[in-house]
């Protein structure tokens, strides 16, 4: 596994940034977690590093269905090469999480793929909806 999969020149930003971001490799494992993204998924990352992204975000419908791991955003953005935004209400579908402690709240997820060095990643932001 590559120490750096972003390949970032400042890991300040990537520390800091007001959204939460993971990042995972092509086989959509969980290599790096920012602070905010611990906060949002309300876990240390120590507990998603090294695990299915669809383990660490289990998304559900605003019906409480959970959505399958072959429709979810990073495996869509991996499958197509091409961002896939999940941030237009009424427009795209709404996707929710729920914490540990079961409370559910709207997300809005950008799923990209990374080329840097030959090395294909996806990153996942999360933040809520308005």
């Amino acid at each position: 596994m590559e120490k750096n999969h972003l390949d970032f020149d400042d890991n300040f930003l990537f520390e800091h940034v007001m959204e939460g971001i993971i990042v995972t490799d092509e086989k959509e494992i969980v290599v790096k977690v920012n602070a905010h993204a611990e906060a949002l998924l309300g876990r240390k990352k120590e507990t998603c590093v090294g695990k299915p992204i669809s383990k660490v975000i289990a998304l559900e419908n605003e019906y409480g269905k959970k959505i399958p791991s072959q429709w979810q955003p990073t495996h869509l953005a991996l499958l197509i090469k091409e961002p896939v935004n999940t941030g237009i209400p009424d427009i795209e579908t709404v996707y929710y999480y729920r914490r540990k402690n079961n409370i559910k709240f709207p997300v809005s997820i950008v799923a990209d793929c990374a080329r840097r060095k030959n090395i294909r990643s996806s990153k996942h932001l999360l933040g809520y909806q308005s």
